[in-house]
C-alpha cells in the first residue's frame, strides 16, 4: 500500500505530468493581468490620502507598501510559480540546459520569500547598510543566469524576457527613490510605490509566461 502511494506520488510529480497540468500561457496571461489590475486598484484606494482607514483591516490587507498583505502574497506567488516552473524546465533540460534553469529557479524562489517578508529591509536593519549594496551582487548573479537563458531563446521570447527585466529595473529604481537620505518617505511616495509594485508583478508575470511557453513547446516536440 505504501509502495503504491509512493509510486502514485512520483508519477504525479513527474515533470512531463506537471507540464501537462499547467494552464496554457494565454490563460496564465489573462488571470495574471486581471490579478495585477485588482491588486493595483485595491492598493491605490487604501494608499490614498483620501482613504481614512489607516490601520484598518482593508489597509492591513491591501496596502502595497506593507509586507504579508494580499498584494505581497500575490506577487510572491507569481515568483514562486516562476521558480518552480524554472526548476521543472531544468529537469527537462529545456533549451538544452539544466544548471542555468536551476539557478534562475533558485533566484525566483528566493525573491518570492523576499517579497512576502521583505528580507531586504531586514538585512538593511540588521547591518545598517543600504539593502541595494548587498543585493547588487544578487542582481549581478541573476543577470548572468538570465542572459545565458535568454541567448538560447527565439526573438519573441527574448522580447518577453526583456520586458520582464525592464519591469524589475523600474521597480528597483523606484524603491530606492521612494525614500530620502534619512530613510523617510518622499513626496509622491504612494504613486511611486504603486508603480513599483505593479511593475514588479508585471515583470515576474512575463517571466512566468515565457517559461510556461517553453515548457509547452518542449512537451509538444517530445510528443
Amino acid at each position: 500500500m505504501r509502495d503504491r502511494r509512493r509510486e502514485s506520488l512520483e508519477a504525479a510529480l513527474e515533470p512531463n505530468t506537471l507540464v501537462r497540468r499547467l494552464p496554457e500561457p494565454r490563460d496564465f496571461a489573462i488571470a495574471l493581468g486581471i490579478g495585477i489590475v485588482l491588486m493595483g486598484i485595491a492598493g491605490t484606494i487604501v494608499g490614498t490620502d483620501a482613504y481614512q482607514g489607516e490601520g484598518s483591516l482593508a489597509d492591513r490587507m491591501f496596502n502595497l507598501a506593507n509586507e504579508k498583505t494580499v498584494p505581497s502574497f500575490f506577487s510572491g506567488a507569481i515568483l514562486l510559480a516562476g521558480g518552480l516552473c524554472a526548476l521543472i524546465a531544468g529537469r527537462l533540460r529545456v533549451l538544452g540546459t539544466r544548471g542555468w534553469w536551476y539557478g534562475f529557479g533558485a533566484f525566483l524562489v528566493f525573491m518570492s520569500a523576499d517579497e512576502v517578508v521583505q528580507i531586504h529591509e531586514k538585512v538593511e536593519t540588521w547591518t545598517g547598510v543600504d539593502w541595494e549594496k548587498p543585493y547588487a551582487f544578487v542582481a549581478l548573479g541573476a543577470a548572468v543566469v538570465w542572459f545565458n537563458l535568454v541567448r538560447r531563446m527565439d526573438n519573441q521570447l527574448r522580447i518577453l524576457m526583456a520586458c520582464g527585466a525592464i519591469g524589475w529595473m523600474i521597480s528597483f529604481v523606484l524603491e530606492d527613490a521612494e525614500y530620502d537620505s534619512m530613510d523617510h518617505r518622499v513626496s509622491g511616495f504612494t504613486a511611486m510605490d504603486t508603480i513599483e509594485e505593479l511593475a514588479e508583478m508585471a515583470g515576474s508575470s512575463l517571466w512566468l509566461i515565457t517559461i510556461v511557453i517553453l515548457l509547452k513547446r518542449h512537451q509538444r516536440r517530445a510528443a
